[in-house]
């Protein structure tokens, strides 16, 4: 898990954290630390959502999903896996 920081350029996305949804609107940014919970940016909009998101990709970087079964693993040549919560592939 990395550090980010996102910005929204366009848009209103939700920011889904595992205790609340967020609604975001353009200007708006946020920032997450490593040992922060578990979050996601979702479109529930009809209009495109542009944002810039800022954060280091090394090897061995993972995220995970609040309401959803779904993690995600970087693997050691920059490719991302996506598994179920309990590590097995979908």
């Amino acid at each position: 898990m990395q550090e980010e920081f996102v910005y929204i350029v366009e848009g209103a996305p939700t920011l889904v954290t595992e205790a609340e949804d967020i609604q975001l609107q353009s200007g708006m940014c946020a920032g997450f630390s490593p040992d922060g919970g578990a979050h996601q940016i979702v479109n529930r909009t009809r209009i495109d959502v542009f944002i810039l998101a800022i954060g280091d990709r090394a090897a061995g970087d993972e995220g995970s999903y609040p309401k959803d079964d779904l993690k995600a693993e970087m693997d050691s040549d920059g490719r991302w896996r996506f598994l179920h919560k309990d590590s097995s592939p979908y």
